[in-house]
């Protein structure tokens, strides 16, 4: 897909410092999308392997208000000490 981006964090990050990046990367205001990751909406706090229990090369939906815009974050976990993209 066109609109997928690849990003690596470290298993305990908190997801806002994923989302912030990706907002920030994209020109995105925060409230104008939400993440989703098996059917369930992400929360800030939670960490990609304590929380929600993800492997390497799962994907995270960002589903923006206007339902015409819908991308995939692809996440892998293997990256250690910052968030790129």
């Amino acid at each position: 897909d066109g609109n997928a981006i690849f990003v690596g964090i470290d298993r305990s990050t908190q997801l806002k410092t994923l989302v912030k990046a990706y907002c920030d990367h994209h020109s995105v205001d925060l409230n104008s999308v939400t993440f989703w990751f098996d059917g369930n909406q992400l929360q800030g706090d939670h960490s990609p392997a304590e929380q929600l229990h993800m492997n390497d090369g799962d994907e995270i939906d960002a589903i923006f208000y206007d339902p015409s815009a819908f991308v995939k974050l692809k996440v892998s976990l293997n990256f250690k000490g910052k968030v790129c993209s």
